[in-house]
Formats: structure tokens, C-alpha cells, sequence
């Protein structure tokens, strides 16, 4: 998948820096979660904190399924949710 080797890419770049993941919306607000890849429990509420354009295009449609890029902040207490990942 094409998001996939994006985030790859800045993976390989950024050694030390902040660490992109990808993961997948399990549910719509108002009780958004997001489960990670790496990570067998979604985060939700509190460990959340998303971009206003992502928060509009989830409440006007589901997103159910749809895959996001995720960057871990505040050593890793909470997660910014960067936007969804789609192919050209």
C-alpha cells in the first residue's frame, strides 16, 4: 500500500525523531478510537488528539475501516492523529 511505504520512507529517515505508525478507525465519534498496528488495544478519548479537517470528515461520513497516520507526543501519553492514509 502506498501509505505504507510513505510512512516506511519517513521511518527511515527520522531515526531518532518523532515516530509515524499507521492504524485503523474502529469506531466514530463521539467515541472515536483508532487500534495501531503495533498496539493490540485501540486508543481512545484522552490519548487522542486529531487534526479539525479529520474531525470534520468523521462526523459528516463513517470512517469505520478507513486507515490513519498516527505520531506518538508527550513521550508517548498521547497520540496526534495526522490524517488518514489513502493511494493515488
Amino acid at each position: 500500500m502506498a501509505g505504507e511505504k510513505l510512512v516506511g520512507f519517513i521511518k527511515n529517515q527520522v531515526k531518532s525523531g518523532p515516530q509515524v505508525e499507521l492504524g485503523t478507525i474502529v469506531s466514530d465519534p463521539p467515541h472515536l478510537s483508532i487500534k495501531l498496528d503495533q498496539m493490540k488495544v485501540p486508543l481512545s478519548g484522552d490519548f487522542l488528539v486529531y487534526d479539525g479537517r479529520l474531525l470534520e470528515d468523521v462526523k459528516t461520513e463513517t470512517c469505520v475501516g478507513s486507515r490513519v497516520a498516527v505520531m506518538a507526543i508527550e513521550s508517548g501519553r498521547r497520540y496526534y492523529v495526522i490524517g488518514k492514509v489513502v493511494e493515488a
